[in-house]
């Protein structure tokens, strides 16, 4: 019995410590995670920021002047934000590649100075726009989806350290009630065998008082004869 539970307790602590193993690689993978995602989040709240100030910078101008404005400062700002955003892995990973090659295109056409997103032929102010507003869907889009991940990814990550402390809570009174039933027993076997000995000894002192008493008998009647 004593063996038993010496055994369960050693378990009971190998699996307490592949618990918090586990969960250690679980925060650790939800940390990159959700830091990966708000670093992107935040790449797209800039980009998005700066196609709504180009936008806005240009809305009075026409011609030349329209894309001569929005080719100094803000448009090259919108087109390194947008390549900014770019950079990161999941961000490739959840765009289609038809919408990455949009965003590129329009990223490295911030580079082109006053030919920027103008074809050989058609309205200029039109060209901008129409890439203006498809790049700013694009980005829209993958930011709501991202902040979806990121809540659902808040909400497993929640559930998981619940799930945790509970599991660890009923292992560490299962532990505690081990250690109390090992020392309970212990002490129990202590005690017995503390009193089989006392119990021997008294026997043994008995038997010799036994054999003293007898010897003094056969003494006392031989004297009597």
């Amino acid at each position: 019995e004593i063996a038993h539970a010496e055994q369960s307790l050693d378990e009971n602590i190998k699996r307490q410590a592949e618990a918090e193993k586990v969960r250690e690689g679980e925060a650790k993978e939800f940390k990159a995670a959700s830091e990966e995602l708000n670093a992107s989040i935040q790449a797209m709240d800039e980009a998005l920021g700066e196609l709504s100030a180009v936008d806005g910078n240009g809305a009075a101008e026409e011609g030349g002047a329209f894309l001569q404005k929005r080719s100094d400062g803000a448009v090259n700002r919108a087109a390194a934000s947008i390549r900014k955003m770019l950079q990161f892995n999941i961000v490739g990973d959840k765009v289609s590649q038809e919408d990455l090659q949009t965003l590129g295109a329009f990223a490295n056409s911030g580079r082109k100075g006053q030919q920027l997103m103008q074809l050989e032929r058609g309205d200029i102010n039109g060209d901008y726009n129409s890439a203006s507003g498809q790049v700013t869907g694009i980005i829209q889009t993958t930011k709501e989806d991202f902040e979806k991940d990121l809540k659902e990814a808040t909400s497993e990550e929640d559930e998981k350290i619940k799930t945790h402390k509970d599991l660890m809570a009923t292992m560490t009174k299962e532990k505690t009630d081990l250690e109390a039933f090992l020392t309970e027993q212990k002490s129990n076997k202590g005690n017995a065998g503390k009193e089989l000995s006392d119990k021997k000894t008294l026997r043994d002192e008995t038997e010799a008082q036994l054999k003293v008493d007898k010897k003094m008998l056969v003494q006392t009647e031989d004297s009597l004869k």
